[in-house]
């Protein structure tokens, strides 16, 4: 998923973020972007024992990194999940006001 939207989002955030005229979006656009940065490359390093037995190497980082990983994992996935939600009410789903 984060590879099909890879391109978009770095559109997205070069077009979005030069043009942001709202202080506190801006600083939670890009908490939310470093939040996503954290996810993504804690997932990476979590299937990196994997990539190693597929090319014949056994490899295991110590309990205490694979145990970091995994609450790192875990609690930005549900920031990032809340995040973009939050950021989606506040962007781009508009309401009919009249």
């Amino acid at each position: 998923m984060t590879a099909a939207l890879a391109p978009w989002l770095i559109r997205h955030i070069r077009a979005a973020l030069a043009k942001s005229q709202r202080r506190l979006f801006t600083q939670m656009s890009w908490g939310l972007l470093a939040v996503w940065v954290a996810l993504i490359f804690s997932g990476l390093a979590m299937s990196a024992p994997a990539l190693f037995w597929w090319v014949g190497r056994l490899w295991f980082p110590a309990g205490e990194i694979s145990a970091a990983l995994s609450l790192v994992h875990f609690w930005t996935a549900w920031i990032a999940v809340a995040g973009l939600i939050l950021h989606l009410g506040i962007r781009h789903w508009k309401t009919d006001q009249k």
